[in-house]
């Protein structure tokens, strides 16, 4: 067999439809010799073995106790046997040409951080379309020190990964990417934008979970502030100017589609949670103790 030349990395946990449905696409991809591993980060029930028994594809299943996303992606690649890393999440759909369209960058620049756009698969739902709408946003416009590419669709040599030292296993909730990104212009490793790249992402959501998604965005970003702070006082994340959230909340207006003032309202809706959730983060101050304390 082949070597690989890309190692495909997805993370799952409890979702054996979606992770089956995911590895019948990846088989059918198109460009250099590529692998699947699986890293099933402590599921109920293991993730079954004939997902990878039929496959002319190399599919490779590890199971983990549960450590959270970042630990199960660091793990695959730790077992990866491809020169370039390629990660998705089990609820997502690449493009045909995914993997050709990374390997023309990766295999010319070498030493870069290539993401590709996430495309909303369900344009029906206003909460699935809303969220999306938030990160396409910034993957097209924000070019600070703390844009980011989302874990489900970016690609970089194995030993880049590993210099950088993988995602930090700490931030379990979410920024794991964010964290990742902005550690690789520290580490002087260019972001590259490759709009081919894209994949599709089916993540179907409700009022609830729309409003949950985003509160534990929130953690996640005060998790990073903190840590960010830690190393270098006063670095953490901040507000951003009025007229970023204004073109923010806009966004859908301008770029059309289904729910159009709906998703601007539920965007407006994700920053309340995100507030929310990244207040309820915070460390509390430990009360003086009175003199008669024990």
């Amino acid at each position: 067999m082949t070597s690989p030349v890309f190692s495909i990395i997805v993370p799952t946990y409890n979702r054996p439809k979606q992770i089956a449905d995911c590895i019948a696409h990846l088989r059918g991809l198109a460009g250099p010799p590529f692998e699947i591993i699986v890293v099933d980060d402590g599921s109920p029930e293991p993730v079954g073995g004939p997902i990878g028994s039929e496959s002319p594809v190399p599919v490779r299943i590890i199971r983990q106790e549960n450590q959270g996303p970042g630990a199960a992606r660091n793990r695959g690649a730790k077992e990866a046997a491809g020169t370039f890393l390629a990660f998705t999440d089990d609820d997502c759909r690449p493009v045909s040409g995914w993997l050709e369209a990374f390997y023309r960058v990766l295999s010319e620049r070498g030493d870069v951080l290539a993401g590709g756009p996430v495309i909303n698969a369900l344009t029906s739902n206003p909460y699935a379309a809303a969220s999306q709408d938030i990160i396409t946003f910034l993957y097209e416009t924000d070019n600070t020190d703390t844009a980011f590419f989302t874990s489900n669709n970016f690609a970089c040599r194995k030993d880049v990964f590993e210099s950088v030292g993988g995602f930090d296993e700490s931030l379990r909730i979410a920024s794991e990417d964010r964290d990742f990104c902005i550690r690789c212009r520290v580490a002087g490793i260019e972001t590259v934008r490759v709009p081919e790249a894209s994949i599709e992402h089916f993540h179907d959501l409700s009022l609830r979970s729309f409003w949950r998604q985003h509160f534990r965005y929130g953690i996640g970003a005060r998790q990073l502030s903190d840590k960010l702070n830690a190393g270098q006082p006063g670095s953490g994340l901040s507000v951003r100017r009025p007229d970023f959230y204004a073109r923010l909340l806009t966004h859908p207006l301008r770029s059309g589609g289904k729910h159009r003032l709906g998703r601007s309202l539920l965007i407006a809706l994700s920053h309340i949670a995100m507030a929310f959730g990244f207040r309820s983060a915070a460390p509390r101050p430990s009360r003086p103790r009175s003199a008669s304390s024990p």
